[in-house]
């Protein structure tokens, strides 16, 4: 399941860096145990009992003896010999032996050491994540056939001082190096490998005010809610995760994100710039541009929760609810979101003969998606999951996918108003450690049409990993899962590397 209100993010990092602290402390406190044991093996039976004889001149000096307040060997007159320019004091930097049996002295030792190991540095980090497919797409008539291979990935890097603030920067990036389809009238995509289209996907800094409060600003993603296929309660997001895409492509939104965690309970505050400019690029008040959501996560009877809210000038205020715990020895999840109207627009019938126009509702809106997963076996190689997903704002039986399309308003999984899903994994598949598969399907119950497909994933050391995919698109032509036509079979190559 996806992680509810950022939880992966600086408190994570905040709390890797306490733990390491705690690490090295401990590991210097049993140093200087060692090495004052080591001292005393060392000074041996002499000084345990006092036995002035067998006193090395070291501790000669060192030590009195008793009665006399003088060290041994002198007269107590300050004739007692020195080494060449010794006043009587220790030398900057040395350790006085006496302090090593002093606990205070101890104690501040330990603190400067670790003082020391945690002074800041810069630490830098780069990597990315890049995916190469091939796809052949056949009809199930074999009239046509359609390939194409597309390089896409993000790269990203990160600039961090410890307990200061860290910078986040990260690029997509997308090439379709080819495509080419036989059907009539089709022609062959004009692209190589060097057309690239790039576009930031995440720019912004952390940091954080005594531990208490972690902040981040800048273009950002934000995962809100447990669910893994549909996310009502995405408020917040430009676009929303779509499962069935080999590789997530959304870029974040402007944005002041505000985490204050208390001791079984967490709010989060994102103040939304992404308004703060009109059409013209010119700045707008802040009584127009700003917007914002607010989540607050809590724990209510062995349950994770979530209320989450969005509103500003402008918009339709939002509000949701999220759970997440164990059901019937499963993980059990829903969430539900609903409005007193519409934030999107939405497909009606015009009064031409065939066409559509764009508009909003003042109805009220509400959609929900409840879940399961469980795995099971004796190692727990099988997991099985499905979720319900309802929409009231989505199309019926006829949705009009090509005007949506047209105007860059589709998207498969949330067209429809009644959706399932169901699927079935299983890792260490023939009894291989480095291979799994898994069978799949989604459903748009209002259209009664799927994508039903199967997977096999290998991942053998020294090698890339690479992955198939088999979907059988169906249903009647022109629905949510068949725009392109009737019953057709996707076949997908790709493999996907991380560094």
């Amino acid at each position: 399941m996806r992680g509810g209100g950022g939880r992966a993010g600086a408190p994570r990092d905040r709390e890797e860096t306490m733990n390491a602290a705690r690490t090295r402390k401990t590991m210097g406190f049993l140093g200087g145990v060692l090495t004052t044991l080591l001292l005393l093996t060392l000074m041996g039976p002499a000084f345990l009992t006092g036995g002035a004889g067998t006193r090395s001149a070291l501790h000669a000096q060192d030590f009195p003896e008793e009665g006399t307040g003088a060290p041994a060997g002198g007269a107590g007159d300050g004739s007692e010999a020195r080494a060449p320019g010794d006043q009587g004091q220790t030398a900057p930097g040395a350790v006085d032996e006496n302090s090593i049996f002093d606990s205070q002295s101890f104690d501040k030792q330990i603190e400067q050491s670790v003082a020391s190991e945690k002074e800041t540095k810069l630490e830098k980090q780069l990597g990315g994540q890049v995916l190469f497919s091939n796809d052949l797409l056949v009809p199930m008539d074999f009239e046509y056939y359609t390939v194409s291979s597309r390089f896409l990935g993000t790269l990203f890097g990160k600039l961090t001082y410890p307990d200061v603030a860290s910078l986040y920067l990260s690029y997509n990036f997308l090439s379709d190096i080819f495509r080419y389809s036989s059907r009539a009238g089709a022609e062959p995509l004009d692209s190589s490998l060097f057309d690239i289209q790039a576009e930031l996907a995440e720019f912004f800094i952390d940091f954080d005010v005594y531990e208490k409060v972690f902040v981040r600003m800048g273009n950002q993603l934000i995962a809100w809610g447990p669910s893994f296929f549909w996310t009502p309660v995405d408020f917040i997001n430009l676009e929303r995760f779509n499962p069935l895409a080999k590789f997530d492509l959304r870029v974040g939104k402007p944005g002041l994100r505000v985490h204050v965690p208390f001791k079984k309970t967490n709010l989060f505050t994102f103040f939304d710039f992404s308004e703060s400019l009109d059409e013209n690029n010119a700045p707008r008040g802040i009584g127009e541009a700003l917007r914002a959501g607010l989540r607050y996560d809590f724990v209510l009877l062995g349950y994770e929760m979530g209320l989450s809210t969005y509103f500003g000038e402008g918009v339709r205020t939002l509000a949701g609810f999220d759970f997440s715990g164990v059901f019937l020895r499963s993980d059990f999840y829903g969430e539900f979101a609903f409005s007193d109207g519409s934030n999107t627009q939405k497909a009606v019938p015009s009064t031409t003969p065939g066409g559509y126009d764009l508009e909003y509702t003042d109805d009220f809106v509400y959609s929900f998606v409840v879940g399961m997963q469980k795995s099971f076996g004796e190692f727990k190689y099988w997991t099985a999951g499905g979720e319900v997903y309802f929409n009231s704002y989505g199309y019926g039986a006829d949705p009009p996918v090509d005007f949506l399309l047209q105007n860059g308003l589709f998207n498969p999984i949330y067209t429809g108003k009644f959706y399932l899903f169901f699927s079935l994994k299983k890792s260490n598949l023939w009894g291989n450690q480095n291979i799994t598969g898994s069978v799949a399907c989604v459903t748009n119950v209002s259209d009664l049409s799927f994508d039903a497909y199967t997977t096999l994933g290998f991942l053998f050391p020294r090698l890339i990993p690479i992955d198939l995919k088999l979907d059988y698109l169906g249903g009647p032509s022109g629905k949510t899962f068949t725009p392109g036509g009737p019953d057709s079979m996707l076949l997908s190559v790709f493999t996907k590397v991380s560094f």
